[in-house]
């Protein structure tokens, strides 16, 4: 949501601000979401004006107003007169929807897209938490509490020198240092640290700002669940409406004027960051570099300036005063200097400073603590690193404690008992080491070097770094041997080593209970014990399962992954389910012995204890694999399994060999027997000459086959032209002595067709123009030689030449689909014009027009284009390679609403080359498959589709140049590979079956049939399906539409009854509806819809759904009014209007003349039967004419008109 939406919020041509939710609102929602990382973050959300310009379309109000609404009802109630109450409560409906009062939908977000905005998880990387921000006021009053810098002009800082001073006058150079400190107190550049929030103290505040919990996404789906389905609102919901409608108005909520953008703001750790390094007013007021040496002088500063009421305990220490800025002797007026050892005595109480100039090591003896009860000392060492200064005697628990750095003290007083300390400043005293992790031991036996290997986690010493600790392991028969330093020390089985963490110990004796510590001691002797452990050594190795040979118990492969199981081992200490595991494996015959395995195997996990499996996963296709596993004691005794090899499987193998073909023909899948298995069909040059080859399945086998007359340059398309519930073949090429177009009966019976003959391009079989029929595309060389790009129109089984603007072309490839999703095919071409290779576009724009889209494309011959939804986003993506303008092209085009945009694959480039989509792999999306001539030669590359990136599978398949097609002929729900065309060796054709077994289910029936008839036409829609593969918006639809249940006389969709597939093609469309556009005699018509997914599966249909075309009686023109145009003695001349009907044109109308002495009126039946019939029933006449009358008798004449249907 953005701010676009606050600011209509304040507009009028929107909802009342009770009936929506305020930003605020959403916001605060979103932002309490987004510490429940359950929204979306920004990046993953449209702008206002990305879901603008998606919603726009949702509604068209001008479908809504009250005339429109009329017609509407006019279908829901018989054609009957709405009333003038209906009539008044649709304009009343028309006025709402022109109001400006509300929104449109385009404005509006719909419950579902909100829900789904909230239902997605945030990264809290990706947004700020508003935890995380400081609100306007939050921020201007902590920034109006500046610094008081009254605290910190030259005069203040002057008296909190005067006690560092003793009275002594400043400088003039240590006035102008104190000013300028002054002068950056006083700058805007500092706050004062007590005048600021801290973190916790914002975090705090924010807080109670508002309980969001109020404002959940259940919480507001649950106030808006009947708002999306045209219920009425209850009192309760509007009350809890008002309620929330309220608070958007209360003070509980910020704003949009109270908030500052974004962008405005510092987050928490900006804030933090820019604080925290501002000067700290309490501990850093002046720092040394802020004072000159001997800047503060006795003879500036007056003495007792400032008492020790005006300052804090230690508000100015030692350390805070640079290196000779004070000297002692102005510094401690009272001070004791010592420069050599000395016993210190009450007399030496306060401040006892070792001389700068002392250059040597110093030790200071501390008297008994119980004769100076409440005496203090403040041992400072000022002279440099190099010399130690040794407090004989215990502080605290501290035995003769170290000063070793110039500038460091301790300040301590006697409690009568000890001293203590009272504060510090690098002061060291050495303590006992601490053992690291609660003084834990592991204890391993390694079985292979009949060692004990003792391991620890390194002590802590306050004086000693971890290398200058001295560790030794002791190991006794009882735990009272070792239990204090001691006795452990009587019993180490070495001389202490410094900075070790384990140690090997041998010699110990094998299945004795024993015991065992560690000791730590540091340079000055203080030394500790780790705690005591238990142990038992163990030499003897298990012995793996599996009888005398060790052997592996079972090994399964799969296409890239190996599962190994093997017996449990035994041992003589360790419990079986003790027992520790781990597999190995290697691309060589290299682990036989431990060592081996270890030095040159891959370890499958860690060491696993009680498993008897393991699986190793991705492996390569079709590669030998060596597997071992080694097996362990609780004592660290290792033994291994026998060596076992294994064969991954390949993803598939040569499974059938048909009669080769070269590059120059094509292939097809077909299931002509409608057996529910497919069926081939080959084309194409053969080592025996031009063939055209049927061949019948038979339970995997290709053995029986037909021939009809042979084509090279060939091209396959097949489809139900005259939808009887079968299909036929259309073929193009070149025979031995001419160009073809064959339009065949599935078992190769000709049918009489009068097409352009077309040899070295395409073909097509669609429904251009979503009348039912399928209609016949052609492009290539004509018998003359000339280029042609053609369309026929199937009328009634005879082909009709639409004239287009297609560009003629040949050495051509093609494909149809709806790339816009305005539901009619456009067309995609390539090959060689007159002016160069070419790549069009061609936009239906209904009517037989198709505009040229002048979408950028390279040129290609040699190649092919196909339209495929690769991303699954519901539209339709294209795929294009073969020989450009500069070279060997294969490219992917991301279609983003009409828009194509090439996604640099990275495929190899290829010509002569053919492509194949489908989902082999059975993970839901489009894999690519593509045969051709590359810089290396001739490839068939399988890339696999892994979220819109495609990677070479490198799965070894026979390189051509020729033709590839996907499809499942063995029937076990997983995509097959067709190939045929040239090779390196020859020509070749055949099937490599896909052996994994990885199932591709079916998509689920689809549900919520509905129809609309819109005049002429008639719409169909439907609930989407559901795959466990493919997502929704992947899968297409086939409709079946007849005069009977079950029938195709309407629409064919190229499936057997109970939904299998007769070929292994996409569906006519992948929207959720459909428009047949064609004009329906009246009667009762059946339609369903079957689902198929991105590997050819399909659904079973849907029960059928039946629809009913009425068929009214024809409207005389002019009122029925029938003119005399001329009268004689004996005839008479007539003329009418013609008449109009909702079903028949005007032409195919009939018309028939009656006269009588009579007048029958209206009554057709009495005309029909007294009456004198003067004419035939004759189509589309105005006029005619009645003789042979009696002169003076009176006649009456009545004209009857009668539609297709045989309406009167």
């Amino acid at each position: 949501m953005d701010l676009s939406l606050s600011n209509k919020a304040n507009t009028a041509d929107i909802l009342p601000k009770n009936q929506l939710y305020t930003k605020a609102e959403i916001d605060l929602s979103l932002a309490e979401k987004a510490n429940a990382v359950n929204v979306y973050p920004k990046t993953q959300l449209y702008t206002k004006s990305e879901l603008d310009n998606a919603l726009t379309a949702k509604l068209n109000v001008s479908e809504f107003t009250g005339d429109t609404i009329k017609q509407k009802l006019n279908v829901l109630s018989d054609g009957k007169t709405v009333t003038n109450e209906q009539i008044s409560l649709l304009d009343s409906i028309a006025l709402k929807a022109n109001t400006d009062e509300i929104y449109t939908r385009s404005q509006l977000y719909t419950k579902s897209e909100i829900d789904q905005s909230f239902s997605e998880i945030a990264t809290t990387d990706d947004v700020y938490l508003k935890s995380q921000l400081y609100t306007k006021s939050e921020v201007d009053s902590a920034l109006s509490a500046k610094v008081n810098t009254s605290d910190f002009t030259g005069q203040s800082i002057k008296e909190k020198l005067n006690t560092l001073s003793d009275g002594k006058t400043l400088t003039s150079e240590q006035v102008a240092s104190i000013n300028t400190i002054s002068q950056k107190a006083n700058s805007q550049d500092v706050y004062n640290k007590t005048d600021l929030y801290t973190k916790y103290e914002i975090a705090n505040s924010l807080s109670r700002k508002l309980d969001a919990s109020q404002y959940t996404a259940e919480i507001i789906k649950e106030k808006l669940n009947t708002l999306s389905d045209g219920k009425t609102v209850t009192d309760e919901q509007i009350a809890s409406i008002n309620t929330i409608s309220q608070k958007a108005n209360s003070q509980d909520v910020y704003n949009k004027t109270d908030l500052y953008p974004k962008t405005d703001l510092y987050t928490k750790t900006e804030m933090d960051t820019a604080l925290s390094g501002k000067i700290n007013a309490t501990d850093n007021s002046v720092q040394t570099s802020n004072l000159v040496n001997a800047a503060v002088t006795a003879d500036k500063i007056a003495d007792n300036a400032i008492g020790d009421s005006k300052l804090a305990s230690n508000a100015v220490r030692s350390r805070h005063i640079a290196d000779q800025s004070v000297t002692s002797k102005k510094l401690y007026r009272n001070a004791y200097v010592v420069n050599g050892d000395v016993l210190l005595t009450s007399d030496n109480a306060g401040m006892v400073v070792v001389e700068q100039n002392t250059l040597l090591d110093i030790t200071i003896t501390l008297p008994e603590a119980s004769l100076y009860t409440g005496i203090s000392y403040i041992i400072k060492k000022t002279n440099p690193n190099a010399y130690t200064v040794t407090i004989k005697g215990w502080i605290d628990t501290c035995e003769n404690p170290l000063l070793k750095y110039k500038n460091s003290f301790v300040e301590i007083t006697s409690d009568g008992i000890h001293w203590r300390i009272v504060s510090e400043y690098l002061f060291f005293h050495d303590t006992i080491p601490v053992p690291g992790n609660f003084g834990e031991i592991t204890v391993l036996d390694n079985g292979e070097l009949n060692v004990v290997s003792f391991s620890w986690i390194p002590a802590i010493d306050n004086w000693s770094p971890h290398a200058e600790l001295e560790y030794a392991v002791c190991v006794g028969q009882t735990a009272d041997e070792i239990q204090s330093v001691s006795l452990c020390e009587q019993h180490i089985t070495q001389n202490f080593v410094p900075g070790i963490t384990s140690l090997d110990v041998s010699g110990l004796p094998s299945a004795t209970l024993l015991y065992a510590n560690v000791i730590v001691k540091d340079p000055a002797g203080n030394a500790a014990i780790y705690h005591t452990v238990q142990f038992q050594a163990d030499f003897v190795n298990p012995i793996p399962g599996g009888g005398s040979g060790n052997a592996i118990a079972q090994i399964n492969a799969s296409r890239s992954a190996i599962t190994v199981q093997w017996h449990p081992a035994t041992d003589n200490s360790t419990a079986q389910n003790d027992m520790q595991y781990r597999l190995y494996y290697s691309s060589s015959p290299n682990l036989q012995s431990i060592s081996e395995i270890q030095a040159n195997g891959t370890a499958v996990g860690n060491w696993s204890e009680n498993i008897t499996s393991g699986e190793i996963a991705g492996l390569d296709l079709n590669a030998d694999v060596y597997v071992n596993v080694l097996v362990k004691d609780q004592a660290g005794n290792i033994s291994t399994y026998a060596q076992a090899m294994v064969s991954t499987l390949p993803y598939f193998i040569e499974a059938i060999s048909l009669d080769g073909i070269a590059y120059n023909g094509n292939i097809a899948f077909g299931d002509v027997d409608a057996d529910a298995d497919l069926d081939i069909v080959v084309s194409g040059q053969g080592d025996s000459g031009r063939m055209l080859r049927l061949y019948y399945q038979n339970n995997g086998s290709f053995q029986s086959f037909i021939n009809a007359s042979g084509v090279e340059k060939s091209w396959i398309s097949l489809g139900d032209y005259d939808r009887n519930g079968s299909f036929e073949w259309l073929i193009t090429g070149c025979d031995a002595s001419a160009k073809l177009t064959r339009l065949l009966q599935n078992n190769f019976s000709n049918i009489s067709i009068s097409l352009e003959n077309i040899c070295d391009g395409t073909n097509a079989m669609m429904d251009y123009n979503n009348d039912g029929a399928l209609d016949i595309f052609l492009s290539g060389y004509q018998s003359n030689g000339d280029r042609a790009t053609l369309l026929y129109q199937n009328k009634n089984l005879s082909f009709e030449w639409v004239n287009t603007a297609f560009l003629p072309i040949a050495e051509s490839a093609s494909d149809w689909g709806d790339y816009d999703n305005d539901g009619d095919l456009d067309l995609i071409i390539c090959g060689i014009s007159s002016t160069g290779k070419v790549s069009k576009i061609y936009r239906n724009d209904g009517d037989g027009v198709f505009t040229d889209t002048l979408v950028s494309l390279p040129g290609v011959s040699n190649g092919e284009v196909k339209w495929g939804d690769y991303d699954s986003d519901g539209d339709l993506d294209l795929f294009i390679t073969g020989l450009g303008i500069s070279g060997k092209i294969a490219a992917i085009y991301n279609n983003s609403g009409s828009v194509l945009s090439d996604i640099n694959a990275g495929l190899t480039p290829v010509e002569n080359s053919t492509i194949a989509l489908g989902d082999y792999d059975s993970d839901g999306d489009l894999d690519l498959a593509v045969a051709g001539n590359t810089a290396a030669g001739r490839r068939t590359i399988i890339y696999n589709n892994e979220n819109g990136l495609f990677t070479n599978s490198l799965i070894p398949i026979t390189g051509v140049e020729g033709d590839i097609e996907w499809g499942d002929y063995d029937n076990d729900d997983d995509l097959d590979l067709l190939i045929a065309g040239m090779a390196d060796s020859g020509r070749y054709a055949g099937i490599y079956q896909n052996i994994i077994n990885q199932a591709n289910t079916s998509p689920s029936v689809p549900t919520q049939l509905s129809v609309t008839i819109q005049g002429d036409d008639v719409l169909f829609s439907w609930a989407a399906s559901a795959d466990s593969e493919t997502p929704y918006s992947g899968l297409s639809y086939n409709l079946r539409v007849g005069s009977s249940p079950q029938g195709v006389d309407i629409i064919s969709p190229l499936s057997l009854s109970n939904g299998k597939l007769f070929a292994p093609i996409h569906g006519m469309t992948y929207q959720r509806s459909y428009t047949l556009k064609t004009k329906l005699a009246a009667g009762t018509y059946y339609w369903s819809v079957q689902a198929i997914d991105a590997g050819y599966k399909a659904s079973a249909f849907s029960s059928d759904y039946g629809f009913t075309i009425t068929d009214s009686l024809p409207e005389p023109g002019d009122n029925g009014i029938i003119n005399i145009s001329e009268i004689t003695a004996t005839s008479v001349a007539l003329t009418w209007t013609v008449a109009t009907d909702d079903q028949s044109a005007a032409a195919d109308l009939q018309y028939r003349i009656y006269t009588a002495t009579t007048n029958y009126q209206n009554n057709i039946a009495d005309w029909q039967a007294n009456g004198t019939a003067v004419n035939d029933w004759s189509n589309d006449i105005s006029a005619g004419s009645v003789s042979n009358l009696s002169s003076a008798t009176p006649y009456y004449f009545q004209l009857l008109v009668r539609d297709q249907g045989g309406e009167y």
